[in-house]
């Protein structure tokens, strides 16, 4: 019996077969390589040293308490470290979303094969890889962003943080919705192979011979 349990109320996405359970995917997946890499790069980090660089000459010029240009020098660090995070996260999300596909495709050839029919299986399959792909293409734009503060004066200074703050949590949201469709999306394609299977099992059955009535 094929089972699939998906997300329950955690980021965890387990494909199996009866009570074996496939290898953990590894750390390094291409999504998730790929996205360490980009930001992990000579030009992105001189793109958000210039950043901060930047920020911290208008702190100069517009704000003369020290304590209060190091608090949103730091704000603006921990937005990015923040951002950097979940887009890692979001990465090994989709990661373990292209390894159900995989096993999914295979399973559903050989059920193909065998002679059951996967149409829908395989349409709900391409539905999936499509809300992977966009997915995975929101989570390298957002990881390439570089949060800072437009300091406007030193009175409005929390009005400033709260509006970069704001923008990142928006972002977030954006990106969130395309890994949590792209999950609904594999989850459609796993339960159309199970109903595709239970369909051609059923139909398999015997179909028990009438028994004799009595004679009148």
């Amino acid at each position: 019996m094929l089972s699939l349990l998906v997300f329950l109320g955690t980021s965890s996405f387990v494909f199996a077969e009866e009570t074996k359970s496939p290898a953990p995917s590894p750390s390094a997946t291409p999504v998730v390589k790929t996205i360490r890499e980009k930001m992990a790069s000579t030009e992105f980090e001189a793109l958000r040293k210039k950043a901060m660089e930047t920020l911290d000459t208008n702190l100069k010029k517009k704000v003369k308490d020290v304590r209060k240009s190091e608090a949103v020098h730091k704000i603006a660090e921990n937005l990015n470290k923040l951002n950097a995070k979940m887009m890692a996260k979001f990465s090994r999300v989709i990661a373990k979303l292209e390894d159900v596909i995989k096993t999914l495709i295979s399973r559903t050839d050989r059920r193909a094969a065998a002679g059951y029919d996967m149409t829908a299986t395989r349409a709900a399959i391409t539905s999936a890889l499509t809300a992977i792909d966009v997915a995975k293409a929101a989570i390298e734009e957002q990881s390439q962003k570089i949060y800072t503060v437009n300091v406007t004066n030193e009175g409005n200074l929390k009005n400033d943080t709260s509006t970069v703050r704001r923008q990142l949590e928006a972002d977030l949201k954006i990106v969130r919705e395309k890994v949590e469709a792209a999950k609904k999306a594999v989850r459609n394609a796993a339960t159309t192979f199970a109903k595709s299977t239970r369909t051609r099992k059923q139909a398999e059955k015997p179909t028990p011979t009438p028994t004799a009535g009595p004679s009148v």
